[in-house]
């Protein structure tokens, strides 16, 4: 394509931009007057700041930050919690650490606060029964759900209904963590439980229905929508490994 052409393509793009956003007129003059020079000036000073500001924006600028810094947010935690070991520091500075799957760090912290008014927090109890389950202890897992259950029986958490169904299937209550996968799949908001489920089918052996659950659930992960898709990454990368892994 001849370089002029692609000129006149970039400066008629420009224009349908200034006009759709409502941007000051003269940079009209100004991306066809100096076609490259006012292409980038409006690239670097109109576009970019306003695709940043957006909510994709934030989406895809976040992620670049945990991929080129992933302990920045630790690091963040750790200073805040130097200048002041509040509550909420302390608990900002537990997720940071769950954040990087340093369980036993986050978990180190948890039970620090896990005191006062807090001794029965939720969502306390919760990252807790998290980190225990990361750490392989589906024992402690399993008490710290029960207990957050005793304490709260109004908070209502999908996520804990699953981590129970996860710790029993590592204690080995086969029966039992079926009989959970089986009802939280049924409302459970996003692709994580089924994934789950049928990382757990698979290393029980149960081949056939965690073919059928990983290739339906692939089926619906097409079909959905792309903010949908976004929102469960971490699950659809999961599924895809699986389906690749058997071959299905």
């Amino acid at each position: 394509m001849p370089f002029y052409i692609l000129d006149l393509i970039i400066a008629f793009c420009c224009v349908i931009h200034v006009f759709k956003t409502g941007q000051d007129r003269y940079w009209i003059y100004i991306v066809i007057i100096l076609p490259v020079a006012g292409f980038l000036a409006y690239l670097l000073m109109v576009v970019l700041p306003g695709l940043l500001n957006s909510r994709q924006g934030y989406k895809v600028t976040n992620k670049i930050k945990k991929i080129l810094n992933p302990q920045a947010e630790l690091k963040e935690a750790l200073k805040a919690n130097e200048t002041a070991e509040t509550y909420a520091n302390q608990k900002r500075l537990g997720d940071a650490y769950l954040g990087v799957k340093e369980y036993q760090q986050a978990l180190m912290v948890y039970l620090r606060i896990l005191k006062g008014l807090y001794a029965t927090d939720p969502e306390l109890l919760l990252q807790i029964a998290k980190c225990y389950y990361h750490l392989g202890n589906a024992d402690e897992c399993l008490n710290t759900l029960t207990q957050l259950k005793m304490h709260n029986p109004d908070f209502h958490t999908a996520i804990g209904r699953l981590y129970y169904a996860k710790a029993l299937a590592l204690k080995g209550d086969k029966v039992a963590s079926k009989h959970e996968y089986q009802a939280i799949i049924k409302y459970y908001p996003g692709f994580d439980a089924r994934v789950s489920y049928a990382e757990d089918l698979l290393a029980w052996g149960d081949l056939e229905e965690a073919k059928a659950l990983l290739q339906t659930l692939s089926r619906e992960v097409k079909r959905s929508e792309r903010h949908v898709r976004e929102l469960n990454e971490e699950s659809v990368k999961r599924m895809k490994q699986l389906l690749a892994e058997n071959q299905w």
